[in-house]
C-alpha cells in the first residue's frame, strides 16, 4: 500500500471505543452505515416462531431459506466493499510504482533528440 493510505490505518483505535466490526472499514473508507441499518431492520424482522420473515408469506421452507439468504447479503455488502476497496488501494500503489519506474525512461541526447530507455523487467 501506499504510505499516505498506511498512515491512515496507524491510528489506534480508542480505549473506549465499542468493538465494532466496520472500524476496519471506516479507517479505509469503505463503510456503507445504511447496510448496517439494513442488517438492523432485517434481523429485527426475524420471527423466531415463524421462522425467519413471517410477512414474507411463503411457506415455512422457503420463509427460512430466503429470510436466511438476505440477511447474510445485507451482512455481506460492507464485507464486500471493503474488500474491494483494498483491491483499489493495492492498485493505486501497483500504478504508482510503475508510474516511478518509467519516469525517468526518457533520455536526451542533444537538442531535440530524446530517446525511450526502458527500465529493466521486475
Amino acid at each position: 500500500m501506499r504510505k499516505v493510505d498506511l498512515k491512515r490505518l496507524e491510528i489506534n483505535y480508542p480505549e473506549a471505543s465499542d468493538d465494532d466490526g466496520s472500524r476496519f472499514a471506516k479507517a479505509i473508507e469503505a463503510d456503507v452505515p445504511s447496510s448496517s441499518t439494513l442488517v438492523s431492520e432485517i434481523l429485527v424482522d426475524l420471527d423466531i416462531t415463524e421462522f425467519g420473515i413471517a410477512h414474507l408469506g411463503l411457506p415455512t421452507d422457503e420463509r427460512i431459506l430466503i429470510s436466511d439468504y438476505l440477511y447474510q447479503c445485507a451482512c455481506g455488502i460492507e464485507t464486500n466493499l471493503t474488500e474491494c476497496r483494498l483491491h483499489f488501494l493495492e492498485w493505486l500503489h501497483t500504478r504508482e510504482l510503475e508510474n516511478l519506474r518509467f519516469a525517468n525512461s526518457i533520455v536526451r541526447q542533444g537538442p531535440g533528440n530524446f530517446r525511450m530507455e526502458f527500465p529493466r523487467p521486475n
